[in-house]
């Protein structure tokens, strides 16, 4: 089966731009598709190159956090904890804050992950501490948390809330939990309708006057607000620069190996049936697939 998406587009500086029907009504990042640059992880060949491929969706997104985090200074909290700490959101998100963590603006910077992956999120130590999804927070972390939900599992925010000083909703990795993003209160889906509609005037607005202690993480309003504060050029230098330093202490520390299939066609078959039908994919390991030489 084969899939296609037809739009209208215009060449811009960065490469094109949807436009037309609806989504001239939708947050404009989501319209933008960019040329890749020499500067960027997704260039050249080889493990790096391939992790990236695979990492980007979930580690670029790290970086938008990364960067909304240092903008709010952390909602005024002094900790950090992630929940799903074994993706790539999260293990990129705790490689990006290790600056604030080694001065000390972070006294810890916390994981939750599954009982299985705990070996592996420690041995990355980008982690003060590791916990299972079944652990409390211990009371010697304070009050005054920020709380990055990847999870979605509301269970695990309401049972640490009054040590938490802020919640940001990512996703969901945990299916068949309660969804955080089902307990958002008005205020929360206010300012997510208004990320995602509004003019630029009225989301900004919006987002400087509502502070519910609950939200959902909205990736293209924290775009909009680099380039406002940055600039396209500049954006795009740090997000490269930074996207490579992940890339590069990933593969230089062995965090996680590129197991990549192009030789054959029975070999690309058996690996998209592991990673669809058949094996679980550890949290160390990035299935690549390629038909290019075959």
């Amino acid at each position: 089966m084969t899939n296609y998406v037809q739009m209208k587009a215009r060449r811009n500086d960065d490469g094109f731009k949807a436009y037309g029907g609806l989504r001239d009504k939708i947050n404009q990042a989501y319209n933008n598709f960019s040329e890749i640059v020499e500067s960027s992880p997704l260039h050249g060949e080889g493990e790096p190159s391939d992790f990236a491929t695979a990492a980007f969706p979930g580690a670029m997104s790290g970086f938008l956090l990364t960067q909304l985090l240092l903008e709010k200074d952390f909602y005024g909290g002094d900790g950090l904890i992630l929940t799903s700490a074994s993706s790539k959101f999260s293990v990129a998100t705790a490689f990006l804050v290790q600056d604030q963590r080694k001065d000390g603006r972070l006294r810890h910077v916390i994981g939750f992950t599954s009982a299985k992956n705990k070996d592996f999120v420690q041995e990355t130590g980008l982690y003060d501490l590791v916990l299972s999804y079944e652990d409390n927070l211990p009371e010697d972390k304070g009050n005054n948390n920020c709380f990055i939900d990847v999870a979605g599992n509301i269970a695990i925010y309401k049972k640490n809330k009054d040590q938490l000083c802020k919640g940001l909703v990512i996703g969901q990795t945990q299916p068949g939990t309660k969804a955080s993003a089902s307990s958002l209160g008005a205020s929360a889906v206010l300012k997510i309708v208004s990320g995602m509609l509004a003019p630029k005037s009225i989301a900004k607005f919006l987002d400087a006057r509502l502070n519910p202690k609950l939200e959902m993480f909205f990736a293209p309003t924290v775009i909009t607000m680099l380039r406002d504060k940055w600039g396209r050029e500049k954006m795009t230098y740090i997000g490269n620069r930074d996207m490579c330093s992940f890339v590069d202490a990933v593969v230089k520390n062995g965090w996680i190996k590129v197991n990549r299939a192009d030789e054959s066609l029975e070999e690309v078959q058996t690996a998209f049936k592991r990673v669809f039908i058949g094996d679980e994919i550890l949290p160390c390991e990035t299935v690549v697939l390629s038909l290019s030489n075959l």
